[in-house]
């Protein structure tokens, strides 16, 4: 994991925590947001179930895709 995926995890779950919710789990991908191939994303939207929130640090982050 990256310094700057781990500061990003760190902040996140402090994020979480001030609210008084925890996280179930962290996706880390390390491939650009405009590609398609994206495995952590694909297993991310697998993984996912009505009424989960993805709490994510910046939107750029998930994908350039329009």
């Amino acid at each position: 994991m990256s310094i700057h995926a781990q500061r990003a995890k760190e902040e996140l779950k402090a994020f979480a925590y001030k609210f008084n919710h925890c996280l179930t789990g962290y996706y880390i991908e390390n491939q650009s947001g405009t590609k398609l191939e994206r495995p952590e994303l694909n297993k991310l939207i697998e993984d996912s179930e009505a009424g989960d929130v993805l709490l994510i640090e910046k939107m750029d982050r998930l994908t350039r895709l329009p």
